[in-house]
């Protein structure tokens, strides 16, 4: 059960829940042929969790953070192969990206972003100013590598799984903790986004040396101290792509953020029903209705 308090702060991946209610919602055409299957479903995720999340008198800070254009996304000008192998985006996904703040502005709901980066990076930035301003942060979205921000004040909830991901979930996962998803990472690669890794380094030596040396740094810092021949000599040989492995896979510090977390408080299904009605109206998304009540 989703432990529900009285100062929360939840921010959600919104393209990527957009992405996965795409292929997860059979397509639905509005009444003017424009295809809104990804945002139903979105919504309907949307109404999952702050119903389980929140409850009358609560005080809730939400927002959505959005990718940018790619052309200005600083890990696409380190390593222009970053996430080339991804097919390109369906015309009819297209169509429902532009309508995402259009929808959000409908729910009142903050939408955030920043041209340099990508949504992850922007979410770590507000994550962790509301954690330091002692309010209970939840994550959304179901990318591992917004794992590494699991803390004590920060949770991470799996949309495709529908539950929170805990500490101990991370390790029965990669049998490493949140703190070393950026280095295992680094290592193994990540095909989803084409990050190279270390070639020959896969998950069970990952791990294994991380439990033996903590970090990377470390693990080079020690190379000379490995036994295992066929290890240290891979390690030797990608050193270059484990270092570049990193700076794609770490979070950006240093974001501005524009938004006050104070300013970010949402007052629910009801206090926006006139223009969730209307967008709902107006795209032909009226069964909904009944269950953001």
């Amino acid at each position: 059960m989703i432990n529900i308090s009285k100062k929360k702060f939840v921010i959600i991946d919104g393209y990527g829940v957009l992405f996965r209610a795409y292929y997860a919602v059979p397509p639905i055409l509005s009444q003017d042929n424009i295809p809104v299957g990804a945002l139903y479903g979105f919504i309907k995720s949307l109404s999952f969790l702050l119903r389980n999340i929140t409850k009358k008198g609560s005080e809730l800070m939400l927002a959505v953070a959005l990718d940018s254009p790619k052309k200005d996304n600083f890990r696409y000008q380190i390593y222009s192969d970053y996430k080339s192998n991804r097919s390109a985006t369906p015309d009819d996904l297209k169509a429902q990206l532009s309508l995402t703040k259009p929808m959000l502005e409908a729910f009142g709901i903050i939408h955030v972003s920043d041209s340099s980066c990508e949504a992850d990076d922007v979410i770590a930035a507000y994550a962790q100013h509301a954690a330091m301003k002692d309010y209970e942060v939840v994550i959304v979205s179901s990318d591992k590598d917004l794992m590494q921000l699991i803390s004590e004040k920060i949770s991470f909830f799996d949309i495709s799984k529908k539950s929170f991901c805990s500490v101990e979930d991370v390790y029965a996962k990669f049998s490493v903790g949140p703190h070393q998803i950026c280095d295992y990472l680094s290592m193994v690669g990540d095909r989803a986004d084409n990050i190279p890794g270390i070639k020959g380094i896969g998950q069970k030596i990952a791990a294994d040396l991380l439990n033996r040396f903590e970090t990377l740094d470390n693990i080079y810092n020690n190379v000379h101290n490995i036994n295992e021949a066929r290890i240290r000599r891979l390690l030797e040989n990608g050193h270059e792509l484990a270092m570049l492995s990193r700076r794609l896979v770490i979070l950006k510090d240093g974001i501005e953020l524009h938004h006050p977390i104070e300013d970010m408080k949402w007052g629910g299904f009801s206090a926006n029903a006139k223009s969730i009605g209307e967008f709902l109206s107006q795209y032909s998304l009226e069964s909904l209705i009944g269950v953001l009540r």
